[in-house]
């Protein structure tokens, strides 16, 4: 397999990864009522080539900063839960 056709393979595989995702946050979401935020790290023994981040939120507008401000939550409650502070 050449070069050019590994690297289409793999952008193939982002934009299903993506895809998939995306409705998984969509379904969530509606299921919920509430923000969604899901990150895929990249692994290569996975064959993600890069990190992925998909977000629904409900209602219309999203901005960039409610997502930061949802993982940021998120990484200050596991780092809590690491040390045991709560």
């Amino acid at each position: 397999m050449s070069k050019q056709d590994k690297g289409k393979n793999l952008q193939e595989r982002v934009i299903q990864i993506k895809k998939e995702t995306q409705d998984l946050a969509n379904t969530l979401c509606e299921k919920y009522g509430a923000p969604v935020v899901i990150v895929i790290a990249g692994s290569k023994e996975a064959q993600v080539p890069q990190c992925l981040t998909v977000w629904k939120f409900p209602g219309e507008k999203t901005r960039l900063r409610d997502i930061v401000g949802v993982l940021q939550t998120a990484i200050q409650i596991e780092s809590l839960r690491h040390f045991r502070i709560i």
